[in-house]
């Protein structure tokens, strides 16, 4: 299945995924040989959104059966990290430009 996954990725982009999905793939990462499934839609009936489950505290992300402390750091430090690369990009395309 995770194969398929990657294969969509890489052709498709994460546009073609609806959110559970993208929540799956992530867990995935986190959470090693479980069923994300599930646990990705207890998140989103919890939270509601992609948006919603990242600025969860993760000491509620942890009040979800299956995500344990590691999977909640990894779902809460995402946005940082993005932020962390979008600056990183537009600094080096500022600079490029000027």
């Amino acid at each position: 299945v995770i194969e398929v996954a990657f294969e969509i990725i890489f052709t498709e982009g994460l546009d073609a995924f609806e959110e559970h999905q993208i929540l799956e793939l992530l867990l995935f990462y986190a959470l090693p040989r479980v069923d994300t499934n599930p646990i990705a839609h207890r998140l989103l009936n919890r939270f509601h959104t992609l948006r919603g489950v990242f600025e969860a505290n993760p000491d509620d992300l942890k009040q979800i059966s299956g995500i344990n402390e590691q999977a909640a750091v990894f779902l809460h430090i995402l946005p940082s990290i993005c932020k962390r690369y979008y600056m990183e990009k537009l600094l080096e395309e500022y600079s490029i430009t000027s």
